[in-house]
């Protein structure tokens, strides 16, 4: 053994310096309790302007929404929940907007070389409905937009939920008047109001928020139980939002910097519904149709594909597409996961994860077996 290597005291067995490399090459595996997944390497910013605007282009392209590839509205109002607990994510959110409606204004001029400033705005409406919005009215003029959205969400979390799309109008005007467009939500339906108001409003230089308030998170895992119950009745009753679409909604909130913050936020509202849920009972009788129940929130929240593998132990698998399998993105939904069952009764969870064909990523998650003392 001319390349051994003799380890430790008496005694010691010898180890080749190809058996050593093994071992360190092949540590042992340890669960996943309650981490997030390892950060992906960053991303240029070419890289990440070409995905944005290849994410407009496929929404444009619809001539209308297709119902396999939406997510119900409660997906959306899940960013808006998030963001109205600081004002700085809120502001964050209405800037990304700007920045993708002008980056809308420029394709669509590329492709029809707008001749008057009234022919645009049409084009900005479209691009609205493909994303999933409807019953749109709207003003073609630039000089004094507005654009109301009638069909949507009426649940109240006094909050007005809509600061991206006041964003996206915003940039969409700049680009037609090359200036800027202080647009903004005036009347939401998520504050009480009959529908939500676009237009301009000069009082104001950044997204205006409603005071950090936790009520509202509570308020919104209680609709998130409510629609739940009325989605086993109503399959398709709810309508929705493309999953391009949300993706970008929730591109501002996936910064490093508030990433940790946003999955505390998203594990508390997991938490809060999770307790209307599972009302703190003890964990006894059948409880799969309420695990089913728990898994068919996070999917109605766009927060993966989940699939019950077996109630006890619990174990479930979640399944992210292309679109929506951002490392980023992936950690925020386990954060939702983890919170929702925290109230279930279950033991530790811990997560495991694999890649899967054509960029889809899949999440397995089980509950931690104890073993009795013998």
């Amino acid at each position: 053994m001319a390349n051994a290597k003799k380890v430790g005291g008496a005694g010691a067995k010898h180890i080749t310096v190809k058996a050593r490399a093994k071992l360190k090459a092949k540590p042992r595996r340890k669960p996943v309790i309650f981490n997030p997944l390892p950060q992906a390497e960053p991303v240029g910013e070419q890289q990440i302007a070409a995905y944005e605007e290849s994410m407009l282009r496929r929404i444009s392209a619809r001539k209308a929404p297709n119902e396999k590839d939406m997510v119900p509205y409660d997906a959306i109002l899940m960013c808006s929940a998030v963001s109205s607990m600081s004002s700085e994510m809120e502001n964050i959110r209405y800037n990304f907007g700007v920045y993708l409606g002008r980056m809308l204004y420029r394709q669509n001029y590329q492709i029809k070389r707008y001749t008057l400033p009234e022919e645009p705005i049409p084009d900005l409406v479209s691009f609205m409905e493909s994303a999933g919005y409807s019953h749109l009215t709207y003003s073609a003029f630039a000089d004094r937009p507005e654009v109301k959205m009638f069909n949507k969400s009426a649940t109240n979390l006094s909050i007005n939920a809509h600061a991206f799309e006041s964003g996206i109008i915003s940039g969409y005007i700049s680009g037609i008047t090359n200036k800027l467009a202080p647009v903004y939500e005036i009347t939401c339906t998520s504050n009480g109001a009959e529908h939500c108001w676009f237009a301009y409003d000069y009082n104001r230089a950044q997204a205006a928020s409603s005071t950090p308030r936790i009520d509202t998170l509570d308020k919104f895992a209680g609709v998130l139980v409510e629609h739940s119950a009325e989605m086993q009745v109503h399959p398709s009753g709810q309508r929705g939002v493309s999953r391009d679409y949300l993706s970008l909604a929730w591109t501002p909130l996936l910064d490093r910097s508030y990433n940790e913050e946003v999955g505390k936020i998203v594990y508390f509202i997991g938490y809060s519904a999770g307790a209307k849920l599972f009302n703190e009972q003890p964990r006894k009788g059948n409880l799969q149709p309420l695990y089913e129940r728990a898994l068919g929130i996070g999917m109605s929240l766009g927060f993966g594909i989940p699939k019950l593998v077996s109630a006890k132990p619990l174990r479930f698998r979640i399944r992210f597409d292309m679109v929506l399998s951002r490392t980023e993105f992936v950690n925020i939904a386990l954060s939702f996961y983890y919170g929702i069952f925290s109230k279930a009764g279950v033991g530790e969870l811990s997560a495991s994860q694999t890649t899967g064909s054509a960029g889809t990523y899949t999440a397995d998650i089980k509950e931690a077996v104890k073993i009795a003392n013998r």
